[in-house]
């Protein structure tokens, strides 16, 4: 499950404004031409907006700060997801990737981050994908619907005969027979032994090389190799628990990005479908234990408290109001125009608890939100 926690590093000061702009991935040069036409209209509903909910604000300290992104395209060169977030803060700008698509610019001003459109589809992951083979490999990212190929780093292992040499190797080119990606040992025991250790030492590098380079713990590594090939990795990472225990298990070899991306999104299709399942029944499970709540006044209660340890807010709800240490308020303007569902959802997130958004068909309740709890009311 995607953990909107780790955006919040964006919050570096205790009070907003933020402006939230969210865009699709201009991936080609004409389409980051036409994203220089889309930053025109972001440009005028966000100065609109500011102007409208914070009348006295200074607008330059937020828009000079999405130039650069309308006067030179290669700014955008950087986001490789299907869409990405620009939040920017009294003090900060960062550029967020988004696993969800988007078809047009999304733009709102409020006290916080739009925390709602950030954590839309939380139940996708991204995940890293180790193509293995039993002398090659190649590492993907991405989500059930993008994924790219990631360019090694200078020091990350080559092939299995670049990695660990001719004064490394043992089991040479005797008595092994490649197939599709996998590897026969035959001939004598030794021999076999040799050639078995030198594809152990060569994904310990590899292994090595992933934990380095990549934050494992949020990346979980999907393994795509012959269950053979499956089985000597789990064997080389000495933490077994930075392997998803999603794979697929068949050979990599020979096939194109277009192949490997559509097993991939098969899998993590199937991922996601499994993690609705436990999601469904921890809710229930905590339900039986007076542990959840899809009453607004208790939800508001408990996020002030810090009670909440998951909220789920179902995609495109909205309700006016703002959340403030004194409780609720519904009459200023800005209230009028602020989602109240955002503000809870910062709340929780101030208070270490998680963000959930999901279809409404996905909601483990007839409600627009609901919480899951640190312990009973």
């Amino acid at each position: 499950m995607r953990d909107i926690n780790r955006l919040t590093n964006i919050i570096s000061t205790t009070t907003g404004p933020y402006l939230t702009v969210v865009m699709p991935n201009p991936n080609t040069v004409s389409d980051r031409s036409k994203a220089k036409i889309k930053m025109k209209q972001v440009l005028s509903d966000a100065t609109e907006q500011l102007m409208q909910i914070y009348p006295g604000i200074d607008m330059s300290d937020y828009l000079d700060k999405l130039g650069p992104y309308l006067s030179d395209i290669n700014n955008w060169s950087d986001v490789t997801s299907p869409s990405c977030a620009i939040i920017i803060g009294p003090d900060n700008l960062q550029v967020v990737d988004l696993n969800h698509e988007v078809t047009a610019s999304i733009v709102s001003v409020s006290d916080h981050p739009d925390w709602l459109t950030l954590g839309k589809n939380t139940l996708e992951q991204e995940h890293l994908i180790l193509a293995l083979n039993q002398d090659s490999y190649k590492v993907f990212q991405g989500t059930d619907n993008h994924l790219v190929e990631l360019s090694l780093h200078d020091d990350a292992p080559g092939t299995l005969p670049e990695t660990l040499g001719s004064n490394e190797l043992k089991g040479g080119q005797l008595n092994l027979r490649s197939f599709n990606g996998g590897v026969n040992f035959h001939g004598n025991n030794e021999k076999s032994q040799e050639v078995k250790n030198d594809q152990l030492n060569y994904y310990q590098k590899i292994a090595a090389y992933l934990s380095d380079h990549y934050p494992l713990t949020k990346l979980p590594v999907i393994l795509f190799a012959l269950p053979q090939n499956i089985a000597v990795f789990r064997e080389a990472m000495n933490d077994d628990s930075l392997i998803s225990h999603l794979t697929e298990p068949s050979s990599p070899s020979k096939l194109s990005l277009a192949e490997i991306s559509q097993r991939v999104s098969s899998v993590i299709k199937k991922g996601v479908e499994h993690s609705l399942v436990d999601l469904q029944t921890d809710y229930q499970n905590l339900n039986d234990a007076q542990q959840t709540t899809e009453d607004l006044s208790q939800i508001v209660d408990c996020a002030l408290k810090g009670q909440i340890e998951t909220l789920i807010v179902c995609e495109g709800a909205f309700s006016s109001g703002s959340l403030t240490s004194g409780g609720l308020e519904f009459e200023s303007e800005y209230s009028q125009h602020n989602n109240l569902y955002n503000d809870i959802a910062n709340c929780v997130i101030e208070n270490s608890g998680h963000l959930i958004v999901l279809q409404k068909e996905q909601m483990p309740v007839n409600s627009d939100i609901c919480a899951m709890l640190r312990y009973p009311i």
